[in-house]
């Protein structure tokens, strides 16, 4: 039957505002409401989808999530949803409860499936301070108990006596079928009902159903009368720990505890040190769990006496029936690491027909379990996760706890993953199967989606909790097969490999731009490279009649050269006639004159080349004076590799011999006197003996 659908028009900005960061705050309001909604960003719509209580919820919440954004949101208390819990806050904890940007409420709603935001309303209350604001719960009932809980022990921090100052010592609801039931602890007892973290209080919470929590120091357990009762007995055994081994009468008959037996020599490998293992196994299964003293019953305990050992204890375990399976297969494989074979020496194949909770077992060789066990522990937890069935391995048979369709999907599971050993795995009936989901994934991208050694997959299964491979093989595209008991978390999956599929393609879009940006650029080269050429043969030919025409000039030079030759040979036969009939005198200027003229003619010759040759002549000299010089000492730190302080005493000592040398030059002409143990750490030639300060090697002269 198809589901009626609510279309609601919203603006941009409460479109952002309904979404919230990476989508939370739209989940939020599916997962309270119990409708499904649909986000449409380019028309702007929001589609609701469900019963008609579930779309009237998700509206009304929808509605409030906008009204935060643009002012104070208004509570009707007459909703008949039955679906608001509202609980006054004094003003002076509202930030505390609040904390930093919404944290600490975030966290509330995430822990208990809810709703929460404090509403326009502000009236007198039982407070300290007179005036408290509302803070408004929306959800389930046990999820708004839980919520407001939460919110009452942080008011009594802030507050103290706030919501306790008026309680009773110990009330209980007996006459309601849910109530509450409240317990005043004493300082001590607290800390040890609390536990490292709250870790204590958690565990109590869980193996008894009921909802535990300390405000103040009173402990408020809320829940069915059976919870309430379970509850208040687990916290009686936690007090009665401290002083001596308990021991629970009747456990035979409850149907909340499992027993298992273990060996002498294993309870502190399954305790741990300082109780980690126990606590651990308490974390993961929601359980409470001791060690009962089974060589002393009550009536032992009247008598003062003691029955013999059997050489084992029983460990006590208190919970819901999947939990207790789960933390019982843990301890049975902790046992089974140090005494192989206590728990499995007997164990065949063996699949239960029961359709109810059960369980299968199934024998694995050496190289099947360390393949089905994974690193860490990986691969069993994923399958575990996937199917929804409790695995675990004890010695070498795989335990497979749940119900009928749990354990045939985990067995389906564990038998994929070891053919997946020998080659690819086909599955026949995939269009049967209602726990899967089909990606198809391009060949090209299918290496970059299982990443190095199927690294990137791992990934997506433990992120997602689903079991993932690739089926291949058919057509040009690949088929990768999300398995999961849970459509949500195969939906989480899909979307992650869609991911990397993009990520592909867009980096091989990329290369493809890279390359043809590259032969376009080496077109381009080579056109230049032709009109390189023919500029270069262009300016040959250039060069070419440059020096044919240089060449026609340099013939024509000697013939000019001759003629003024002969010129100044004429005039200079008429000078010395005039010159013979002068006066020696003058014969004797005039021959300085024609000296001094032939001089600066030749001198006015020879200038161009002598200009020509200066810059290079002026180069040498520069290159020649830098060579003599010291190299720099940054230089030499970088050229020589060798440390900082060293270059600088091997500079210094080089400075030093040149100095010794010169003076010992000087010395011989009486010019200068150094010091005589500034020579003496010379020897011949000026070589360094051993390692002398600057100050020992000081020179007299200042040289």
């Amino acid at each position: 039957m198809p589901q009626e659908v609510d279309v609601l028009k919203i603006s941009n900005d409460d479109a952002a505002f309904i979404l919230g960061k990476s989508g939370r705050t739209k989940e939020k309001i599916a997962r309270v409401s119990g409708a499904e909604l649909d986000l449409f960003e380019q028309s702007l719509t929001l589609e609701i989808r469900g019963s008609e209580a579930e779309r009237r919820r998700a509206k009304k919440y929808v509605e409030c999530v906008m009204a935060q954004r643009v002012g104070p949101v208004t509570i009707d208390d007459d909703s008949e949803d039955d679906d608001l819990t509202v609980i006054q806050v004094p003003t002076e904890a509202v930030g505390f409860v609040t904390g930093s940007q919404g944290n600490f409420l975030r966290q509330v709603e995430e822990e208990w499936g809810t709703l929460m935001f404090f509403a326009d309303f502000r009236g007198r209350g039982s407070g300290r301070e007179g005036q408290t604001e509302k803070l408004a719960i929306f959800g389930p009932r046990r999820g708004r108990r839980g919520a407001q809980l939460k919110v009452m022990a942080a008011v009594e921090t802030k507050v103290p006596n706030y919501f306790t100052g008026d309680s009773k010592p110990d009330e209980d609801d007996d006459q309601d079928e849910w109530g509450t039931k409240t317990l005043v602890l004493k300082p001590d007892e607290l800390s040890y009902a609390l536990g490292k973290k709250g870790m204590t209080r958690k565990k109590l919470a869980k193996s008894s159903g009921c909802i535990v929590e300390y405000v103040g120091y009173t402990v408020f357990m809320s829940g069915t009368r059976e919870e309430r009762t379970r509850a208040k007995e687990y916290l009686d055994w936690l007090f009665d720990q401290l002083k001596g081994p308990v021991y629970v009468d009747g456990w035979e008959e409850r149907d909340d505890c499992t027993c298992v037996d273990v060996p002498q020599d294993c309870v502190g490998y399954v305790t741990g040190a300082r109780r980690a293992t126990l606590g651990k196994i308490e974390e993961e299964w929601g359980t409470l769990m001791f060690f009962m003293s089974t060589n002393m019953r009550a009536r032992d305990r009247e008598q003062q006496g003691r029955r013999d050992f059997d050489g084992s204890e029983k460990l006590a375990i208190f919970g819901s029936r999947r939990g207790r399976r789960g933390a019982e297969l843990k301890v049975m494989s902790a046992v089974e690491t140090k005494r192989p074979g206590y728990f499995t020496r007997e164990i065949q194949k063996h699949t239960s027909e029961a359709e109810g909770f059960a369980s299968d077992t199934f024998p694995m060789d050496e190289s099947e379990l360390s393949y089905a066990l994974g690193k860490d522990g990986t691969t069993r937890r994923k399958l575990a996760r996937a199917s929804g069935c409790i695995m675990e391995y004890v010695g070498q048979v795989a335990f497979i706890c749940g119900t009928m369709e749990e354990r045939v999907r985990a067995r389906t599971y564990l038998k994929w993953l070891l053919k997946q050993r020998h080659g690819s795995v086909y599955v026949d009936d995939l269009k049967d199967r209602d726990d899967v989901t089909v990606v198809p994934v391009p060949r090209d991208a299918i290496g970059y989606v299982t990443g190095n050694r199927g690294q990137s997959l791992r990934m997506v299964e433990e992120e997602s909790g689903t079991f993932c491979f690739v089926e291949g093989g058919r057509g040009e595209s690949e088929q990768l097969l999300i398995f999961g008991s849970v459509r949500a978390d195969r939906e989480v999956a899909e979307r992650l490999i869609n991911n990397l599929v993009n990520e592909k393609m867009r980096e091989d879009n990329a290369a493809a731009g890279t390359t043809t940006a590259t032969t376009g650029a080496a077109e381009t080269a080579t056109t230049t490279a032709a009109g390189t050429t023919a500029a270069t043969a262009t300016a040959t030919a250039a060069t070419a009649a440059a020096r044919t025409r240089a060449t026609a000039t340099t013939a024509a030079a000697p013939r000019r050269a001759t003629t003024a030759t002969a010129t100044a040979a004429t005039a200079a036969a008429r000078t010395r006639a005039t010159a013979t009939t002068a006066a020696a005198p003058r014969r004797a200027t005039a021959t300085a004159a024609a000296t001094t003229a032939a001089t600066a003619t030749t001198a006015a010759g020879t200038t161009p080349a002598a200009a020509g040759t200066t810059p290079a002549t002026a180069t040498t000299t520069a290159a020649a004076r830098r060579l003599r010089r010291p190299p720099p000492l940054g230089g030499a730190r970088r050229k020589s590799g060798l440390p900082p302080r060293r270059v600088c005493l091997a500079l210094q000592y080089q400075t030093q011999a040149t100095r010794v040398r010169r003076c010992k030059a000087q010395n011989a002409s009486g010019r200068c006197f150094p010091s005589p143990s500034a020579h003496n750490s010379f020897g011949a030639g000026g070589v360094l003996r051993g390692r002398v300060s600057r100050a020992a090697a000081a020179h007299d002269c200042g040289s």
